[in-house]
């Protein structure tokens, strides 16, 4: 089974509930094969039937997405399975909370390892197979098209940051880099200079 020609691929880490569930979801209703990634098998199983259930392809895989050889495993079987991933969605993260001084080396490493090195980890995994054929606009454009989806800055509830994430793949954005859903300063930084002005520093 492979993605249906001229639709997007995504892969949505931490797709088991929440956002990454309404993202994957909602990706699904714009016609797009959806591979879910998650650490709960019950969870994945569950969102992948159903974004299968919206009559598209899917597929369900546990993977740990801080382990660079599983990502690496994972990446293939979907595009063995899927054909492709054109569109990456790094949702999968931790927030634990501690004061700063009972914050040991584990907890800090942890969340270094799932917030940052994992999406690292995906991306260099993901785009070796298809940046050569990548095109998109910058950053910046990026940004601003956010702000016109969302005019009023911050993005809340689940569902929003994923109709956001949906609307994205159509507007021709997505090309590779970082792009952040829930930067209030950001979006409305962008929505007052528009796609053509480089962001400020302080609104990065």
């Amino acid at each position: 089974m492979t993605g249906a020609p001229g639709q997007p691929v995504a892969l949505v880490t931490g797709a088991g509930r929440g956002i990454g569930r309404e993202i994957a979801l909602a990706l699904a209703r714009e016609g797009c094969p959806v591979a879910v990634v998650a650490r709960s098998s019950d969870q994945v199983e569950a969102t992948a039937a159903a974004v299968a259930s919206l009559g598209v392809p899917s597929m369900a895989l546990v993977l740990d997405v801080t382990d660079e050889r599983a990502v690496a495993r994972g990446v293939a079987a979907i595009v063995a399975r899927l054909g492709r991933v054109d569109v990456l969605v790094n949702n999968a993260g931790i927030a634990e909370s501690a004061p700063f001084a009972k914050t040991n080396a584990a907890l800090w490493d942890r969340h270094l390892r799932v917030n940052a090195t994992a999406p690292y980890l995906l991306a260099r995994a993901v785009l070796p197979r298809n940046i050569a054929a990548r095109t998109g606009t910058s950053f910046e454009e990026a940004v601003a098209a956010m702000a016109r989806l969302n005019p009023g800055g911050r993005l809340i509830e689940p569902a929003e940051v994923a109709a956001v994430a949906a609307k994205l793949i159509h507007d021709d954005t997505t090309n590779g880099e970082a792009i952040v859903l829930d930067g209030t300063a950001c979006l409305r930084a962008a929505g007052r200079r528009g796609a053509g002005a480089p962001p400020s520093e302080a609104s990065l």
